[in-house]
């Protein structure tokens, strides 16, 4: 006699089947008391039970019954488990028949799985700012020398020339807060990178922090002064924390008081935060009441504070991460994905950025998601193994030892190591147009592939005075210029390894990212955005015949207004 369980999914619109037999050695009272501790523990455990088996079906370890092909699948593997004496055999083979018939019970359908409802999400709409930096084009190789005042020890390619530099825009996604009693707005940037809310304080007074709104804690009737621990302190000295970022860093102490987020429901475009009339979305948070912020870069930057959305660990406890207290609020709406949140960054005016808290929008997704694991959670980041970088299909060799990346919504560009920088940024540019160009990212069950319209810039400011010709072809190439890849330097902490990349606002626009702090896992999927309304035409997607017409009327207009001077003085 046997039990048959089993767990059923869809895939290429073919029912596939991941089975397992459970035979007691013996038949005998004892042996099916412990077959029923086992089912015990399985119904306890259901939701990781599920997962185990479906990895062990991706993994090969289990053969999937029918196949696409509508064929039995051999097994792969039988593994045999003991539990107080009781023998049993996961068998894939033992359940095909039964699969094809249908008679296999699916764990799914006895426990189901956790559902992404739309109605226990808080929904938190973010704002766009756009700040100029300029970069240094490193691409021609001649020799030369670094321009004056620039440091070998400011740019690790020096063996490169600066020919140039170009404008790009960096972007920041923030969006508003209330803290406080009676509470008060606050704009934050939504960093998956730290793990703190940190908000300027009166107890800042620098020019940097009296340029942004401060959190004054006396004016709040739902403050506390806290320690770390949370401890309430009335007077004389307190713990201080020092949070250090890719660029500066900010001091202050602790301070628990009222926070509320998030917009009244999905389809709300605006970003006002409820605080009153039961739509609110409200929790005690302990975060850093800043006391002092480098110039650099929190002087340029027009959002009040930083929100982490980093894992537990990077956080000073649990109730100082934020993940872990909005997920209190969206469990008892009764997410089954509470601490699980997406991101979908726009691409154009005319869509709307967005955090989905509770789960992830599914209207943001053009596909499934795939998951990718984290690796080292303890260290508190969404880090990633990159197994292969490849470029136009071919290996970098860079990564042939292994890499790693922190996925980062605080972050514009793709971030590389130094070492690799001057490689990966030759094999990326190209003349326009920008798409030609490939990078492909292979991560742990997931290949992320971007192009060039993804992480380059067009820069169509002449390097050179074009040459005295007239074919239209060659006039029509040099207007389109280069597409110069935005990638910046740099280098972590050896924690988290000599080869780590940052994967910012170029991958998270073209993927819309969920990620799971339960599971810890990243899911990737290909982001449904809106088609730009094309307003004005330029020159680089411009006909040749009509490139050359305009160049012909700009050129008479350009003799007639020479000509009538001319005219005017010789009357």
């Amino acid at each position: 006699m046997q039990l048959l369980l089993g767990s059923g999914y869809k895939a290429t619109g073919s029912s596939l089947f991941a089975c397992f037999s459970i035979r007691p050695n013996e038949a005998s009272p004892r042996h099916w008391l412990s077959l029923l501790a086992v089912l015990l523990w399985a119904a306890v455990l259901r939701q990781r039970h599920v997962d185990a088996l479906d990895g062990l079906v991706e993994a090969g370890h289990l053969a999937p019954h029918p196949t696409s092909s509508g064929e039995a699948a051999s097994p792969v593997a039988d593994i045999v488990v003991s539990v107080d004496g009781l023998g049993a055999t996961w068998n894939s083979s033992n359940c095909s028949a039964e699969a094809e018939a249908g008679a296999a019970p699916s764990l799914r359908s006895l426990w189901p799985s956790r559902r992404n409802r739309r109605e226990s999400h808080i929904t938190l709409n973010l704002e766009r700012s756009k700040q100029e930096i300029h970069f240094l084009d490193f691409f021609d190789r001649r020799p030369g020398r670094l321009p004056e005042g620039f440091r070998e020890s400011q740019c690790p390619l020096h063996e490169m020339d600066i020919v140039e530099d170009f404008v790009h825009y960096k972007s920041a996604y923030y969006g508003t807060i209330m803290v406080g009693n009676p509470p008060k707005a606050f704009t934050v940037v939504f960093d998956t990178g730290s793990g703190h809310l940190i908000l300027p304080s009166s107890y800042c007074h620098s020019a940097t922090c009296k340029i942004h709104r401060r959190y004054r804690r006396s004016a709040s009737s739902s403050a506390r002064d806290i320690d770390a621990d949370g401890s309430s302190i009335s007077g004389g000295s307190r713990d201080q924390l020092t949070v250090s970022f890719g660029t500066g860093q900010i001091s202050g102490v602790f301070v628990e008081d009222r926070m509320c987020f998030g917009q009244r429901s999905p389809t709300d475009s605006s970003t006002n935060v409820p605080v009153s009339g039961g739509t609110e979305n409200c929790a005690t948070m302990r975060f850093v009441a800043a006391t002092d912020l480098s110039p650099d870069p929190f002087a340029d930057l027009i959002f009040d504070g930083v929100l982490g959305l980093g894992l537990e660990s990077l956080s000073q406890t649990a109730s100082f991460n934020f993940l872990q207290v909005a997920s209190a609020i969206t469990r008892e709406r009764g997410s089954d994905w509470s601490r699980t949140f997406g991101i979908f960054l726009a691409s154009s005016a005319e869509e709307r950025s967005q955090i989905t808290l509770g789960g992830w929008a599914e209207e943001h997704l053009e596909e499934q998601l795939q998951w990718s694991p984290v690796v080292d959670p303890h260290l508190g980041h969404w880090l990633l193994e990159i197994q292969e970088l490849r470029v136009d299909g071919e290996p970098v060799a860079f990564c042939h030892q292994g890499c790693r990346a922190v996925v980062d919504s605080g972050t514009s560009l793709l971030a590389v190591p130094g070492p690799i920088f001057p490689e990966l940024h030759e094999l990326l540019r190209s003349e326009a147009p920008c798409g030609q160009r490939r990078l492909e990212i292979q991560l742990d069950g997931v290949t992320l592939e971007l192009t060039g319209e993804d992480f380059s810039r067009l820069d169509e400011t002449p390097r050179r005075k074009p040459r005295p010709t007239w074919n239209p072809q060659s006039a029509l190439e040099f207007a389109r210029g280069t597409c110069k890849p935005m990638l910046m330097v740099m280098d972590l902490p050896k924690l988290f390894g000599p080869k780590l990349f940052i994967l910012g606002e170029p991958v998270l626009q073209k993927f819309y990212t969920v990620y799971d702090a339960e599971q810890q896992r990243i899911g990737f999927g290909r982001a449904r955005h809106r088609a730009e309304t094309a307003t004005v035409e330029s020159w680089a997607t411009m006909d040749p015949e009509d490139w050359w017409l305009e160049a012909e009327d700009e050129l008479a207009e350009e003799e007639d207004g020479l000509a009538l001077p001319l005219l005017t003085a010789r009357a």
